[in-house]
């Protein structure tokens, strides 16, 4: 697990040098004109080591946008798509991501109030429509079941892998003291 850690932090600490002598920046197209667009657009700008550089901003996402950033397709200019603004209308919203889905596009949003104060949802469909359950705890339903097994299984192999150890204690104390291995209170 220290690897791990340890290559991780390598590979994050390589890839923001990289990203701060631009190479492997994601090209991004940022839509809205709300205050959360001009911090992405300033934040993207100044700071190349967050990995994004931003080709083009929309206010909006209409029919015009759409045409010039399929244009902009057939240069290859754009990665992702970033809706930076929650407060776009359900119309905008739905093309922006149908266009992104079409052209195979990463597809971003920044959070609403309601996303960002809720950090556990579980997206189910229902019916045919997406429901959003927000979770008390993620050890709800299939969590708490999963805790458990995990717990269990872990234990056993803790304790499996600890027996030849504690065998071994057990026989160095015997060797040792006349009484028993396991102290007994007899009151």
């Amino acid at each position: 697990m220290v690897y791990m850690g340890l290559a991780r932090i390598i590979v994050l600490a390589v890839k923001r040098v990289l990203y701060s002598h631009g190479f492997g920046l994601k090209r991004a197209v940022l839509v809205g004109e709300s205050k959360t667009s001009e911090i992405l657009w300033h934040e993207f700008a100044t700071k190349k080591s967050l990995g994004y550089e931003v080709v083009k901003r929309f206010d909006k996402f209409g029919l015009e946008e759409a045409q010039e950033l399929e244009t902009m397709l057939g240069f290859k200019a754009v990665d992702e798509v970033i809706q930076s603004d929650p407060n776009l209308s359900k119309a905008e919203i739905l093309r922006l991501y149908d266009f992104a889905d079409e052209h195979h596009l990463t597809f971003k949003y920044a959070a609403d109030l309601l996303d960002t104060k809720v950090l556990r949802v579980e997206v189910m469909e229902l019916a045919g429509v997406p429901i959003a359950e927000v979770k008390k705890t993620s050890l709800d339903g299939w969590g708490r079941i999963m805790k458990r097994l995990f717990d269990i299984v872990v234990s056993a192999l803790l304790i499996i892998l600890s027996s030849p150890i504690l065998l071994l204690t057990a026989i160095l104390v015997k060797l040792d003291s006349r009484g028993p291995v396991f102290y007994k209170n007899e009151r």
